[in-house]
């Protein structure tokens, strides 16, 4: 992949156009959130290679915003093929887990984790929301003020918690997700679907990071 570098507010590299990439709903939604809290998040794109080029396109976009936008763009192997139902990944195991090290190093430095397959054939021709909708969206919700979250009360919080442990950095990184959640909803205090959903972000539940990790990266700050 190409790294693309950012230095003081100025992209050194041409941008795609985001509304002309299909696909990627699930990528869309986590950018949403990412943008009203301003978290960095880790994006590992299957089967394809338009994942990195969406996180590069939103990069472009919310420069005009002032909005801070940090972004780790990630194949699952070094072939990036690996848990693809398309391809076969022919990558060996110890050099993808030493990839992944590169990752899970710096996991406490990222706020959401998220994996993207796309596009599929039916999002092929399908125009997806414009981003400007999005951008509308994030920043009625940043002027908004911060929910409570109450985690206490959260039976999937529990849950996860039981399954992963939850130390004061994993408690700290799910509250702000929900948080930024509810903003887009404009609610008061977070509710147990906006800490579902916020787990769901989060390092242990990304599916990519419970075996393997990948050897390409780009890497945006904005």
């Amino acid at each position: 992949m190409e790294t693309v570098e950012v230095r003081n507010g100025e992209v050194k590299a041409a941008m795609p156009e985001i509304d002309g990439i299909p696909g990627h709903e699930g990528l869309r939604r986590a950018i949403e959130v990412a943008l009203v809290g301003g978290h960095p998040m880790v994006v590992i794109g299957l089967d394809t290679s338009s994942a990195s080029s969406l996180v590069r396109g939103v990069l472009d976009a919310v420069r005009d915003y002032g909005l801070p936008f940090h972004a780790l763009a990630t194949t699952p192997c070094p072939c990036g093929n690996y848990g693809s139902t398309k391809q076969e990944c022919n990558c060996p195991s110890k050099a993808i887990v030493k990839h992944m090290a590169k990752v899970t190093k710096r996991r406490n430095e990222f706020d959401i984790f998220i994996e993207s397959v796309g596009p599929r054939v039916k999002d092929m021709g399908v125009k997806p929301e414009p981003f400007a909708a999005v951008m509308a969206r994030v920043v009625e919700a940043r002027k908004r003020p911060e929910p409570k979250v109450d985690t206490d009360k959260s039976e999937m919080f529990k849950m996860y918690c039981r399954e992963y442990g939850c130390d004061a950095v994993v408690v700290a990184k799910v509250k702000a997700v929900a948080r930024s959640i509810a903003r887009l909803e404009g609610c008061d205090e977070a509710a147990e679907h906006h800490i579902t959903e916020a787990i769901q972000y989060s390092f242990w539940v990304c599916g990519v990071f419970r075996g393997f990790a990948s050897a390409e990266t780009v890497e945006v700050k904005g």
